[in-house]
């Protein structure tokens, strides 16, 4: 099993737990650290896992104040003090200092996720905005210790739970192999592949101006792995679906379009949308956002064209590509209009000779975040079949 935007790890937990071989990529380092651990944490032996985890909590029971910002890169030191307090940084700090004293990378990725499910939260950004905005009463400390151990306790909990009943599974569990990486490149994800290729792939993509994955993510990615906000705009202008273009870049996608130039893009559709949105943007008294969309949607269909030619290079003949997707909806200067790229993705599989065999329409949830209003509440899983 493949999944080529597998975020947080489902598709590949779900697929190991069955007994299946799984592989992912994703451009977002925190989801690929959290889909490792996910898919990884359940390979250790429940001797191991038990006496670490209790060896650790006694560790993090001897925290005295002191400094510990030696852990964090110098590039994010100033970064980490714009939006943590000294004591919340001393904190982590010290959490961080006796994760890598654990001698188990497995268990090293595990408690570092258990961290990143808090950083938010200790934080001075607002924690239920998806985009940056702070708070508005700034906080001087926060309960760090004692907000790690409780979700480290409810984790504990199901891992010790799942070892009770992983014998009686049907499969034994399979394994799973993630890493960072641009599905656009089909070079580059058949090298972390099986030579034969693989029997189906299974994949959410993101959305046309998808939310704002990156933002969401930013501190933790800031704490874990020391990206600041600088290394962090090659990242958020190479995901798929990304809302963020400067103005050059614009003005070269915009030239194309005139120039009816849609290098990869195979659907009728997709080029109907683009110059559809670019004509009722261009002379209207719109935003730069909206200024901004003809472009954005452009290189979005691009990067799908792509990605679905890295599908149809990576499943075997008679293999099997299951997508879930939903369309977005945009305003102009003149009316609103409708992204349908389900139906793109349809006819983009059409010129590939995918055959569909299957189109179920979903309705999705979502969480109580502010911005959430914009969100794709309807989907369809689509399921082809590649001759």
């Amino acid at each position: 099993v493949f999944d080529p935007f597998c975020g947080s790890g489902t598709v590949l937990l779900e697929s190991i737990l069955n007994g299946y071989q799984a592989f992912g990529c994703d451009i977002n380092p925190i989801a690929v650290e959290i889909a490792s651990a996910k898919s990884s944490v359940c390979t250790v032996p429940p001797y191991a896992f038990e006496k670490h985890i209790s060896l650790f909590r006694q560790e993090l029971l001897r925290y005295q104040t002191g400094t510990y910002t030696n852990v964090f890169p110098a590039s994010a030191i100033e970064e980490i003090q714009s939006w943590f307090p000294e004591k919340v940084i001393c904190k982590m700090g010290f959490i961080l200092t006796k994760i890598k004293e654990v001698p188990d990378e497995r268990i090293k990725c595990f408690l570092r996720v258990i961290l990143s499910s808090i950083i938010r939260d200790v934080s001075q950004q607002e924690p239920t905005d998806l985009r940056i905005r702070r708070r508005k009463q700034p906080i001087d400390d926060a309960p760090v210790l004692e907000m790690y151990m409780e979700a480290l306790e409810k984790q504990y909990g199901n891992i010790m739970s799942f070892y009770k009943i992983r014998n009686y599974a049907p499969y034994r569990i399979g394994c799973a192999s993630v890493w960072r990486g641009n599905a656009t490149r089909a070079d580059n994800v058949r090298l972390n592949l099986p030579a034969g290729g693989v029997d189906i792939v299974i994949t959410s993509p993101p959305y046309a101006t998808a939310l704002p994955y990156i933002d969401t993510n930013r501190l933790n990615m800031l704490v874990l792995s020391g990206i600041n906000a600088s290394m962090r705009v090659p990242i958020e202008a190479e995901m798929t679906g990304t809302r963020e273009i400067n103005k050059s870049t614009r003005v070269y996608y915009e030239q194309k379009i005139e120039q009816q130039c849609f290098d990869g893009i195979s659907s009728p559709l997709a080029k109907d949308i683009i110059r559809k949105i670019y004509e009722q943007n261009l002379d209207a008294n719109v935003g730069f956002r909206r200024k901004n969309m003809a472009a954005l949607i452009y290189m979005y269909f691009r990067d799908m064209s792509e990605v679905l030619h890295t599908m149809n290079s990576a499943v075997k003949s008679g293999g099997h590509i299951c997508i879930v997707i939903g369309d977005t909806k945009t305003t102009t200067g003149k009316e609103k209009v409708v992204i349908r790229t389900t139906e793109v993705l349809r006819e983009t599989a059409a010129r590939l000779g995918w055959s569909l065999t299957w189109d179920l329409p979903i309705s999705v949830t979502v969480e109580r975040y502010l911005h959430m209003n914009h969100s794709i509440t309807e989907n369809n899983i689509l399921m082809f079949k590649k001759p």
